[in-house]
Order: structure tokens, then C-alpha cells, then sequence
């Protein structure tokens, strides 16, 4: 058996920098993975000076490589932030930005990732909105709140949903002190009650659900009873945890052929939810 040749660092670098002037997402991200295998000191001192290199291809390599190492400490954490933050003082083409926006997916640091991407929430490239709404999910910041506001209602029907997920179930379990709620976030799901795309109508409903608002029951009614749904509806109807929804959720349980097409956790949720509201 042949011995099994590792890559020197200078040769993963090398790779990295060649795949990121080519259009192979694929290879990019195997290069990436392949550089991510030596040393993170290592790796820093070669593709931090890249930060501020001409060329934005190379730029977008810092972020990209940097949000996440499978062994690093909260240094390692807090100083890529920093430098992020210090590559966004200047101005930046879309896809660096888009880039760093995304990296606060891995890095984990919400206030970090709050007070760098509001400049960001009106782009004009809906690529880089996408990417933001990515990096404030789950940050309980009020302003991070707001800025899902906005992007809730954004013209891309992916940024409206995924917004509406970070507003709908992101923020904290009922219950919890830590749980966000109230009406303005409350009146933007609502909003979304008759969205054209149905992931941000579902997550719109079990936004509500989850609030017990008002509003969420005659919207799972519709959808239950209006043709095709995700199990999304379904986990609404848990939440909601409402007797008026006991009929339709009945309906449905009898009908041996749409349960034979849910898997076993979409079967396991109509039951809980049926359990919910006909014993509510």
C-alpha cells in the first residue's frame, strides 16, 4: 500500500488561491476543507494578508476559510470577528460582503454579527440580504428583531422566508423568560398570513401558533382544508393546541392514504397534534 500524502500547507494554499479564480463550488470547498486540515496558526498566517488584496476573489477567501476550524478556541473566534469587522471599514464588493455575512453562520458571536450586518440589511443585492438573514438568526438584539422586520417583507420570496422563520421560531421557546414576542413582531407574521410562497406562509402560522395569537387557527384551518401542506401546518396546529382545529385534524388522521405518504415524525406530529386540540 502507498503511502497516503498529505498536503503541506504551502500546497493547500496554493489550491485554495486556484480554485478561488474558478467557477467549481464544489472544488472551492474541497480546497477549503483540505487547507482547514493544517494548523489554524498555520493557516492564519497565510490567508490573513488576503484581507485586503486587490483582487475580491482572494478577499472572500478570508471569511470563507476562517468561520470555522474543527479544533479552535474562542481566541481563534474573537480575533476572526475582529478582522472581519476591520475588512468591513472599508467598502466592499457584494460577494465579500455576502461572504462575511455568512461566516457569522459558523462563528457564533450574534452581538458581532448584529452590530456588523444592520449597514446591510437594505443592499440593493439580494444575494448579500440572503446572507444577513442568515447571520442574525436566532440574536434576541431588538435591533436584529427590526431587521428581520424589514426582511420579512423583502421582494425575494427566500429572504421573506427565511426571515420569517428567524421571527417565527428562532427567538426562544414559549415559556421562557428569553422567549421574544409582542405585537409588532406578531402584526409582521400576520403579514405574511397570505404570502405567495408557502415556507414563509408556513412559517408565518407557526410563528403565530407558537403565540397563541388569534389569527393562526382560521390560517391552519385554510390550509389543512385547502389542498397541499407541509407538516409545518401540522406542528402549527400542536402549538395552537385549539379545539375549533379538532375537525379538520380528524379528517385528515382517516385519510389511510395522505398518512401512508407522511414519514414516521410527520405521523408521530399529527397525532400530538390531534392529542393538543381534542383534549384542549
Amino acid at each position: 500500500m502507498l503511502p497516503l500524502v498529505v498536503a503541506s500547507v504551502d500546497a493547500s494554499f496554493e489550491r485554495v488561491l486556484q480554485e478561488a479564480t474558478k467557477d467549481d463550488g464544489d472544488a472551492y470547498w474541497k480546497a477549503i476543507d483540505q487547507l482547514r486540515s493544517h494548523p489554524a496558526e498555520k493557516v492564519w498566517e497565510k490567508i490573513t494578508p488576503l484581507a485586503h488584496h486587490p483582487d475580491p476573489q482572494l478577499q472572500a477567501l478570508v471569511p470563507d476559510v476562517l468561520r470555522y476550524f474543527p479544533e479552535r478556541t474562542e481566541d481563534d473566534v474573537d480575533r476572526t470577528v475582529a478582522l472581519l469587522g476591520d475588512m468591513l471599514a472599508t467598502p466592499r464588493i457584494e460577494d465579500v460582503i455576502a461572504s462575511i455575512a455568512a461566516a457569522f453562520v459558523d462563528l457564533r458571536r450574534p452581538a458581532a454579527a448584529v452590530d456588523l450586518m444592520l449597514p446591510f440589511v437594505g443592499h440593493p443585492s439580494a444575494e448579500v440580504r440572503r446572507c444577513v438573514v442568515h447571520a442574525l438568526l436566532g440574536a434576541q438584539d431588538p435591533r436584529a428583531v427590526a431587521a428581520l422586520i424589514t426582511l420579512s417583507s423583502d421582494d425575494d420570496p427566500e429572504i421573506r422566508d427565511w426571515a420569517t422563520f428567524g421571527l417565527g421560531s428562532q427567538l426562544g421557546e414559549p415559556g421562557a423568560p428569553d422567549f421574544v414576542d409582542g405585537p409588532t413582531l406578531r402584526d409582521a407574521l400576520a403579514a405574511r398570513l397570505d404570502d405567495t410562497c408557502d415556507d414563509a406562509r408556513a412559517e408565518a402560522i407557526v410563528g403565530l401558533a407558537m403565540r397563541k395569537d388569534p389569527r393562526a387557527v382560521p390560517a391552519i384551518a385554510k390550509e389543512l382544508s385547502g389542498g397541499p401542506f407541509g407538516s409545518l401546518v401540522i406542528e402549527a396546529a400542536r402549538w395552537a393546541a385549539d379545539p375549533a382545529l379538532c375537525k379538520v385534524l380528524r379528517s385528515l388522521a382517516s385519510d389511510a392514504k395522505l398518512v401512508e405518504e407522511f414519514d414516521e415524525e410527520e405521523r408521530q406530529t399529527l397525532a400530538a397534534a390531534l392529542d393538543a386540540c381534542c383534549k384542549a
